[in-house]
């Protein structure tokens, strides 16, 4: 018998959030990741080297992370940070920072500039154990895609978008369906991670009267984290096999609020190809910083929709993301099968071969 999936309850949460939303007035900057590029208030778009070469370091751009056009530099770096401006919103830059040694690497904004979309982000660009880094511009995680602007649909057609891989159950898709635009152009597919048992109406009312009885909301999460791993194994095989064909990429999936059935899956994909388990995580966390303007103003939307009757702080881990929540799904993994490697190729059936292919298709 399959776990509740108590991911299930964000479409409820979110669709008291819908009632007004802000987004944050200040970037946020992974403080893990070098080098970084962030969007600013003004949309210039800062970028930092911290581990740069000595030397000259000179920046590029381009529309295709693969082949950064190297005639015209924008600048170069000054004290490891160059801030680019007069950038086209509307379209994806990437940035290749040179050094004078040969040394370059490519680096892109993670969250991208969505209106309908607040979790939209690209896996590209993290390291791996191997010295390589995940292609930028293949991978994405979201958040729903039912809010998608016109603006919005013109973004995700020039990335070349061909495959939305939505975790959510029916009655989800139904009640939100996924803008995608009337081209046909992305396909979607729909491995369902959801239990229909799942009461969600109920749940909204409880939270809704304030009526939260005993619920550990926190405990629920890190349940729902252990059954992605024991419960759906199937539902996240045919997800990976997706990124075997070229044909599917690029590729986005989402959940509902793209953090727990997309968090798992994010970690998958990642440490698949090689990047270290921890720096998965902080993939992970960085749901936090980068929704949490949202979070407040769903709390606070709620608030008043309850009439103060619910006592918000308790759902608050509902809302956002810990690392107790994904490690309770990498510990079922080794506890049921010894390690995470071993997962990927007993449960998911993804041995050496399959794994190097995949890392040969989505490193560079």
């Amino acid at each position: 018998m399959r776990s509740p999936s108590i991911h299930a309850c964000a479409p409820a949460l979110l669709s008291v959030a819908l009632l007004g939303c802000s987004e944050p007035s200040e970037p946020v900057i992974p403080p893990f990741e070098d080098p970084v590029a962030v969007r600013q208030a003004d949309d210039r778009i800062w970028i930092r080297w911290q581990n740069a070469p000595a030397g000259r370091v000179q920046v590029f751009h381009g529309e295709d992370p693969d082949a950064v056009e190297r005639r015209h530099p924008l600048g170069a770096l000054q004290g490891g940070v160059f801030t680019a401006s007069d950038l086209p919103r509307d379209r994806r830059t990437y940035f290749e920072l040179v050094a004078d040694s040969g040394a370059s690497v490519v680096v892109a904004e993670r969250l991208l500039p969505l209106e309908g979309a607040h979790n939209f982000r690209d896996l590209g660009g993290y390291p791996t154990a191997d010295g390589r880094r995940v292609r930028w511009g293949q991978i994405y995680r979201s958040d729903h895609l039912g809010d998608l602007t016109d603006a919005d649909l013109a973004y995700l057609e020039r990335l070349g978008i061909r495959t939305v891989c939505d975790f959510r159950g029916r009655a989800e898709r139904e009640n939100d369906p996924d803008r995608l635009g009337s081209s046909g152009t992305p396909r979607s597919v729909n491995p369902a991670i959801s239990d229909e048992r799942f009461a969600v109406d109920e749940l909204q009312s409880r939270i809704l009267s304030g009526d939260l009885g005993d619920i550990d909301f926190g405990k629920l999460l890190v349940e729902g984290n252990r059954a992605f791993a024991r419960s759906y194994t199937e539902e996240y095989t045919d997800y990976l096999e997706l990124f075997e064909d070229d044909a599917n990429l690029p590729i986005v999936f989402h959940c509902t609020a793209g953090k727990d059935r997309a968090g798992f899956a994010a970690l998958l994909i990642l440490t698949l190809l090689g990047v270290p388990e921890q720096t998965a995580v902080h993939d992970y966390l960085l749901t936090q910083p980068y929704t949490q303007a949202h979070i407040e103003s769903t709390l606070t939307m709620i608030r008043f929709v309850s009439l103060f009757r619910t006592d918000v702080e308790r759902i608050r881990p509902l809302m956002g993301v810990e690392e107790a929540f994904i490690q309770a799904g990498l510990d079922a993994t080794v506890e049921d099968h010894g390690s995470l490697d071993a997962y990927f190729e007993n449960a998911l059936g993804f041995g050496p071969e399959r794994r190097s292919a995949l890392r040969e298709r989505l490193l560079r």
